[in-house]
């Protein structure tokens, strides 16, 4: 096909599988040459004391443990908190809907009206980053 050293003819016996070895040798070949700035996966080497392989059971534990604490430092954010918020809404909006289905139900609004209050200033400041004064979105435009 490409006299100047492209893929080059196709074998004139029929020999299709020593074609085909030939262009992956090539490939091979360019892929090595390739500058060590290469995306990842694609012939970058790997670092030395590197570990490829699957992690064992302690491993892994750590693994998921840093993540973890990295996720909170991120958000101020630790799921039981999250959830002890979003209880408290959930609580909040059972003692509303019950208070306004019966005859008199200003105590259970009043109740339900108290217990949102506390879950969105509990999910305000988690999400604040622990801090009152920041807000979400102001964080998250500092970050970028």
């Amino acid at each position: 096909m490409n006299p100047a050293g492209g893929i080059g003819q196709e074998p004139k016996d029929g020999d299709f599988v020593a074609y085909l070895a030939q262009i992956e040798h090539r490939q091979v070949r360019t892929l090595q040459a390739a500058p060590a700035h290469a995306p990842p996966g694609l012939g970058a080497p790997a670092q030395p004391g590197a570990r490829s392989g699957p992690l064992d059971r302690t491993q892994a534990e750590a693994l998921i443990e840093a993540l973890r604490q990295k996720a909170t430092r991120a958000t101020g954010l630790s799921p039981q908190q999250f959830l002890g918020a979003l209880v408290l809404a959930f609580g909040g909006l059972v003692f509303i809907l019950a208070g306004l289905s019966a005859r008199d139900g200003a105590v259970p609004i009043a109740i339900g009206a108290f217990l949102c209050f506390l879950a969105w200033r509990r999910l305000r400041r988690l999400l604040a980053g622990g801090s009152a004064t920041g807000d979400l979105a102001e964080r998250l435009k500092g970050k970028s």
